[in-house]
């Protein structure tokens, strides 16, 4: 079985490619959403901009551990020049200061040193 990670693009305009391990997944077009499955374990998921300006956006990217049949939502969106990365709480997971850990989702979890 597979665990499933849903990435929400709260962009108008940006577009961007999803990340897992460092290996491009699936693009995520402004104002949509995305499905893909994913297998159980631990996934460091991150995302890069298809925008072609001169301006790099970044996004620090998240560790989270996904149990067999889990399902995990995030939101993505930029802000000053930074991918950002959101739970369903509107918690900032790739933050720049901080130490966050805890359950995202039923058997999904976040260990990230954010700092």
């Amino acid at each position: 079985m597979a665990a499933k990670l849903i990435i929400s693009n709260e962009d108008r305009y940006d577009e961007y490619v999803l990340l897992i391990d460092g290996a491009d997944s699936a693009e995520v077009f402004p104002l949509s959403s995305i499905t893909t499955e994913i297998s159980p374990g631990v996934h460091a998921v991150s995302f890069r901009s298809k925008a072609e300006t001169e301006l790099p956006l970044t996004c620090k990217p998240i560790r989270v551990t996904l149990k067999d049949g889990a399902t995990l939502s995030l939101q993505v969106r930029t802000q000053n020049l930074a991918i950002r990365i959101y739970d369903t709480q509107e918690c900032q997971l790739n933050a720049r200061q901080g130490f966050l850990c805890g359950r995202l989702a039923d058997g999904a979890y976040v260990e990230n040193p954010i700092a």
